[in-house]
């Protein structure tokens, strides 16, 4: 509408104008060469009109004949430019498709039909790459690092390439350098990681964890977590090294960020332990506890307090017990109290409940402390077969020392990172609980069980005794094959009789 609007207003100013110079009145004179002029004026000014009007559009026309030869090699460029795109199209849905021969074909016709060679080197590359041109693919990876745009792609490309040779250090170079061109990058970030640990590199590691949370790579949970257990086998790296002042620095910062953290733990109180700072020591066992108890926490308590009173000691170790009371090794360590103290019955309140949920062998062997004590060495050596042949704790350091290699710590760094432990559960737990009527048997007092295996298996008058009785010999058997009644208890003993229903807890 406005374009005809501005046709109409051109012929309207047309009109006006042409009405106007042919209105002019008068005539132009003039003498040149010979020749006389007497024209009107509206003649001379429609021809000056007409005359400028065809110098304009013979200056047009002249400049479009000289601009031709370049419009015609820029549509031939052109063409050639939208040849050479469809080809790198193509050439790359055939490195997609796995197709080497195909890739490779399209990959020479991009490269022949567009001049810019960065476009066409990551097609030729990753298609030598599937072709199994090593030495081309190296040479396109290399040539795409002078490139600012492609520089991040060679680096790719070289990385996978030393990773598939195993070249290790040079895979590392080329993350790191990837990584400080684009820290967004999770992959670079990943590689810096993994390659860093898996070479011990514990500072390098941290830093890449540092820059992986600025940019929002990882989980701020889980990196604080990686960050001190990495600041854990440095301090662990060090006091192999004999550097215990860095080794107690170390694992004090990672402490500060994970205070219960055992391995950390456990090696920052044995440290100040052997510069006399006990109280500190055990503050930093008790934070850990409060956390998570472990077997190494509690001995370390006690290499820590073993020069102490042990009335002082036994009550600064109850008070440890008692920062996370519910817990098995609360009740263990608590426990191991009472045996030092000749609290025996308090001692086995403690210990049998635990004995029908997958006891392990310390388990074993406090009762076995205890049935020797009670009621003497017989009694104990059932308990003590159960020691011996009890599966090992499978918590890590539970023998009281975190001896751990390289590939230990990596597997430390995804367990705590991840799951805030310090190792996987097992596959299949095994059941070694015990039943109730099977405690009550092996923890009665010893004239009431020889009255009862004689009731059910009378002795033979030549057969001689055994000094270490084993459990077939110590149990007596079970209660629905019993004939007669339970003899008369004993005022310190359990004794189940013919119609035994297993109690809730042992009143002994």
């Amino acid at each position: 509408m406005i374009r005809i609007l501005m046709f109409l207003l051109a012929l309207v100013v047309a009109a006006a104008l042409i009405t106007l110079i042919s209105n002019m009145s008068g005539h132009v004179e003039g003498r040149a060469f010979g020749f006389e002029i007497y024209w009107p004026v509206s003649v001379v000014i429609g021809m000056g009109l007409i005359g400028a009007m065809g110098l304009i559009g013979l200056t047009v026309f002249a400049k479009d004949l000289a601009a031709l030869p370049e419009k015609m090699r820029r549509k031939r460029a052109d063409m050639r430019r939208e040849k050479g795109l469809v080809a790198l199209t193509r050439g790359l849905e055939a490195v997609a498709a796995g197709d080497p021969g195909d890739a490779r074909r399209h990959a020479r016709t991009a490269k022949a039909m567009l001049d810019d060679p960065n476009l066409t080197r990551l097609l030729t590359a990753q298609a030598a790459a599937l072709a199994g041109d090593e030495a081309e693919a190296t040479q396109a990876f290399s040539a795409m690092l002078e490139a600012p745009e492609t520089e991040f792609l060679g680096l790719r490309g070289l990385y996978a390439q030393a990773q598939a040779k195993g070249d290790r250090q040079a895979a590392k170079d080329y993350a790191e350098r990837a990584f400080r061109l684009r820290p967004g990058a999770k992959w670079a970030f990943d590689s810096v990681y993994q390659l860093s640990v898996e070479r011990a590199a514990w500072g390098d590691a941290r830093e890449a964890i540092k820059s992986a949370s600025r940019h929002g790579l990882a989980n701020d949970d889980i990196a604080r977590r990686r960050q001190a257990v990495l600041l854990t086998a440095s301090a662990y790296t060090a006091h192999d090294s004999d550097d215990d002042v860095t080794a107690l620095a170390e694992a004090q910062a990672a402490l500060k960020l994970e205070s219960g953290l055992t391995p950390a733990a456990t090696l920052a109180a044995q440290l100040l332990h052997q510069r006399g700072k006990d109280g500190k020591a055990m503050k930093i066992i008790e934070s850990a506890w409060e956390k998570l108890p472990h077997p190494a926490l509690a001995k370390t308590a006690l290499r820590i307090l073993e020069d102490n009173d042990s009335t002082i000691r036994n009550k600064k170790l109850r008070r440890l017990a008692a920062l996370n009371p519910h817990h098995r090794e609360s009740k263990l360590l608590l426990a191991t109290q009472f045996i030092e103290q000749e609290e025996w019955q308090q001692a086995r309140e403690l210990i049998e409940p635990m004995l029908e949920e997958n006891p392990n062998a310390r388990m074993f062997q406090a009762m076995a402390e205890i049935m020797k004590n009670l009621y003497g060495q017989d009694k104990a050596a059932p308990w003590l077969v159960k020691a011996a042949t009890a599966p090992q704790d499978h918590i890590l350091g539970a023998d009281g020392d975190f001896h751990i290699t390289t590939s230990g710590w990596q597997k430390l760094l995804e367990e705590y990172g991840e799951h805030q432990r310090l190792s996987p559960p097992p596959i299949e737990e095994l059941s070694t609980g015990i039943d109730r009527a099977e405690i009550l048997r092996l923890t009665a007092p010893p004239e009431e069980v020889a009255q009862e295996a004689e009731e059910v298996i009378p002795a033979k008058e030549d057969e001689t005794h055994d000094p270490e009785p084993s459990l077939s010999t110590v149990m007596p058997a079970p209660p629905e094959q019993e004939e007669a009644p339970a003899p008369e208890k004993s005022t310190d003993a359990i004794a189940p009789p013919a119609d035994f229903v297993v109690p809730e807890k042992d009143e002994a």
